[in-house]
């Protein structure tokens, strides 16, 4: 169980410093630097963009095939304590009978007694409720790494806005057209340089944060899972323990 623990804290310290990578590019890119004072801000410029493409890419596959044992030992694990879990429900439902007509009630609070006084009853649900709450803290880690994935695709995209400059006349153009007036007025050859840089690299953050989010396994990760899974295990816990604890005498 220990090395149980070890390996759910490792996966949740991994994506935790995917987060907190990702929130450090994303505040580089940052277009309103005083929202962090005291945090540089980068000089865009098309080789400092695609550095700063680089270091996401290392950011997100960095320890690839380690994190893929993880994932595995991760799914295994949840799926071991949610299958104990559903077992051990069987068990409780089939044991506790109230008012039925093979048990009458003191026999019933008898065979509830003995399920409080079995060890394995408590250790299987301190084991299913500790592994399930160190699953949701990696499942709310990998979430605020998709989050913080997405956080620099606007960044990239109110930078690019920033270098293009409003045309009067493009108000009464069609969208398309205005667009392309809007592109029209960047003036430089650098800035048309870090704009299709720009366009590019936020379509690139776009394309990962919508078809390859961190996820484990088939499970992105994201709140909704988490939450999920704290629902339905502490529902079927608290089950359980009523199911018990009904049968007092």
């Amino acid at each position: 169980f220990a090395r149980t623990l070890l390996f759910l804290s490792v996966a949740t310290a991994h994506y935790y410093r995917v987060y907190l990578m990702l929130t450090f590019l994303s505040r580089l890119l940052r277009i309103v630097p005083e929202t962090y004072p005291n945090f540089p801000v980068v000089q865009l410029s098309p080789k400092n963009v695609r550095s700063l493409m680089g270091c996401n890419d290392i950011i997100l596959h960095f320890g690839e095939r380690y994190k893929r044992r993880i994932d595995a030992y991760l799914v295994a694990v949840l799926g071991t304590a949610l299958s104990g879990l559903v077992v051990l429900l069987i068990f409780v439902v089939n044991s506790t009978v109230v008012l039925s007509d093979d048990y009458d009630d003191q026999q019933s609070a008898g065979t509830a007694g003995q399920l409080r006084s079995e060890a394995w009853v408590w250790t299987v649900l301190a084991s299913i409720a500790i592994t399930s709450f160190m699953t949701y803290l990696v499942l709310l880690a990998g979430a605020a790494a998709n989050k913080a994935q997405g956080e620099i695709g606007s960044e990239l995209i109110a930078q690019r806005w920033r270098l293009m400059k409003p045309v009067n006349e493009t108000k009464l153009l069609p969208p398309l057209v205005a667009l392309e007036a809007t592109r029209a007025s960047v003036e430089t050859s650098t800035d048309r340089d870090l704009d299709r840089v720009l366009a590019l690299a936020s379509h690139i953050v776009e394309h990962t944060t919508e078809n390859a989010p961190l996820g484990i396994s088939s499970f992105t990760c994201n709140t909704e899972t988490s939450n999920m899974l704290v629902s339905v295990v502490g529902t079927t816990v608290a089950f359980i323990l009523g199911r018990i604890y009904n049968f007092s005498g």
